[in-house]
């Protein structure tokens, strides 16, 4: 049955691309009837069509030998190879220059120069990668910089909402009255743990995760923390919408718990390291580039 769209996809990008001046959304009359297909046409336009016929790689076993080439050459040319692949991954995503064009390894270069092949946020020069992170606007696609790998999961994890990191930076902040107010909390819970709860609880034992009074943290005291909290995370207020469990946030250096969290928010404490610093800094960067993108440059 013939699709009832107006256009088709051509499958071949780079002949469709240099036959059509980059244009693979063509009408319907640009493709071959085939019943076989599900929307009833070939999936190559006419031209590329006629090029592959050309080329002999509508011959049976022609196209694993020309993927073969095509692995050969990558062997053979790697870092040629991981530039080209990530110019893909770049355009796959959508991300542009401010001025609207593809973001290529030659503009990738540059901002490593721009941004003195340091991280936009905390400023290391250590991408924690096999390189850095391309960051961009992702309703625009325009980039914004370059990031290590924490602060890209960090400002990921927070959705690029300023007001959650500012959350993430009270809370922070604000632990010791946390940690005051836990101390009078009464176990008033008496449950029978199954295995989960177990395994949950040798968990926090191999993290070292403690109550103020110094004792183990254990599910009772979990339960406190749900009551206590009114069963939503500590920084976003985000509700316990699908009954999983909340996770245990605590000093990763004294082992002292400081509240529940949903993973995301616990994840931004986690790739910022608990610095206060790098999350006021990932605010910073969002507010930067907000203004660049409404004024259209990239702003040093």
């Amino acid at each position: 049955m013939i699709t009832e769209a107006i256009t088709k996809k051509c499958c071949n990008e780079a002949c469709c691309n240099l036959l059509n001046n980059g244009d693979r959304y063509l009408p319907l009359s640009e493709f071959v009837i085939d019943r076989n297909r599900k929307d009833g046409l070939y999936p190559l336009c006419k031209s590329c069509k006629k090029v592959a016929s050309a080329r002999g790689l509508d011959r049976p076993g022609e196209r694993k030998k020309q993927a073969a080439r095509c692995k050969q050459w990558k062997l053979n040319n790697p870092d040629l190879s991981y530039r080209m692949d990530r110019q893909c991954h770049w355009k796959q995503e959508g991300i542009r220059n401010v001025d609207g064009s593809w973001f290529r390894w030659a503009d990738y270069e540059g901002i490593l120069i721009l941004c003195n092949n340091m991280c936009g946020i905390c400023q290391t020069v250590d991408s924690g990668h096999s390189d850095w992170y391309v960051d961009h606007d992702h309703l625009t696609g325009v980039i914004r910089g370059i990031l290590c790998r924490e602060c890209n999961f960090m400002i990921g994890n927070a959705s690029d909402d300023i007001e959650r990191l500012g959350s993430a930076i009270r809370y922070i902040q604000n632990q010791s009255r946390a940690i005051a107010k836990t101390a009078q909390l009464e176990k008033s819970f008496i449950v029978n743990l199954d295995l989960v709860n177990r395994r949950r609880e040798h968990t926090w034992k191999a993290r070292g995760i403690k109550n103020v009074d110094g004792s183990i943290f254990t599910y009772c005291d979990y339960l406190s923390w749900v009551t206590l909290q009114g069963d939503i995370c500590r920084i976003c207020a985000v509700t316990n919408i699908v009954n999983s469990p909340w996770h245990v946030d605590h000093d990763h250096n004294s082992g002292l718990v400081r509240g529940l969290l949903c993973k995301n928010c616990n994840l931004i404490l986690a790739r910022a390291k608990d610095n206060l610093i790098i999350m006021e800094s990932g605010i910073s960067y969002l507010n930067k580039h907000k203004k660049e993108n409404r004024h259209g440059s990239f702003a040093r």
